[in-house]
């Protein structure tokens, strides 16, 4: 589960929103997400079978869903299209979370927390 708050005072978040980039130091795919959908998906061409990963990328962009998602796609806080509040003036709106399974490819097991975090905003 990922969390993303926004503790400014009085700037919102807004159009186009927010936006999450990382670098996986490994072979890590995203297997799949509710409530953030990464923007492409890359090269997955290993993988063979029904069941293909969300998202392939090295470096993958994600970002928050549309209002009126379905609900099996969502999580608690998501889709507001990127758009969060002010902690002070809606501290209601202020959050946003996705839920991502992650794993490796091939026969590579291990997992590694990424590096490079970065948030996007208009405004950040």
């Amino acid at each position: 589960m990922v969390s993303i708050y926004n503790f400014q005072q009085y700037r919102h978040v807004e159009p186009p929103g927010w936006k999450l980039n990382w670098a996986w130091r490994g072979k890590e795919v995203i297997w799949a997400m509710q409530g953030a959908e990464a923007t492409e998906q890359g090269n997955c061409s290993e993988f063979k079978g029904p069941t293909l990963p969300h998202c392939c990328e090295k470096k993958p962009f994600i970002v928050d869903l549309l209002p009126g998602t379905s609900y099996n796609s969502q999580t608690q806080n998501c889709c507001k299209a990127g758009v969060l509040s002010s902690i002070k003036q809606d501290p209601s709106k202020y959050a946003a979370t996705f839920q991502m399974a992650v794993g490796g490819s091939g026969t590579y097991s291990r997992f590694v927390m990424p590096e490079d975090l970065k948030a996007w905003s208009s405004r950040l």
